[in-house]
């Protein structure tokens, strides 16, 4: 049995970017084009771009490490959605933290985990991690609105 996260098969997308937040802006366009080339809805691509600009930003920002190898995400659908992935070199885990009221930062993964049907994290071997997130969605043509077919 298939799990959540499994790709099915078909297409995928994914492209590697150095660790710098003018990158981020150049995901989410990226994103967006392929979820719509592959036909889903636009509210799920609007989840789907925030979700991924949210996992490149915590991989540049805080998932900096001494290496060059910079950042991959990767994006493809699966039987339950459009499936997210961000790699970075770096072996620290994400953590939510608390913050207040006023303050500018913290909440990206609160977004993450609000707009996902599952996210999580998984150690690679030998260096790094892979962060992922499933937006969920049924089929691209049945979630479709007819004025978007």
């Amino acid at each position: 049995m298939r799990s959540l996260t499994d790709p099915a098969p078909g297409p995928s997308w994914h492209m590697a970017f150095a660790s710098d937040l003018g990158f981020v802006p150049i995901v989410r366009a990226h994103v967006r084009r392929a979820a719509r080339q592959w036909g889903y809805h636009t509210g799920l691509i609007d989840d789907l771009e925030l979700v991924a600009a949210e996992l490149a930003s915590n991989a540049v920002i805080h998932g900096q490490s001494c290496c060059e190898a910079g950042v991959k995400v990767a994006l493809a659908p699966g039987p339950y959605g459009l499936t997210v992935e961000v790699h970075d070199a770096s072996a620290m885990l994400p953590t939510r933290r608390q913050t207040d009221c006023e303050a500018e930062g913290g909440r990206g993964l609160l977004i993450v985990q609000a707009l996902s049907l599952r996210w999580g994290v998984v150690r690679r071997g030998g260096v790094g991690k892979r962060t992922w997130a499933l937006i969920a969605a049924e089929t691209p043509s049945d979630l479709a609105c007819p004025s978007e077919k």
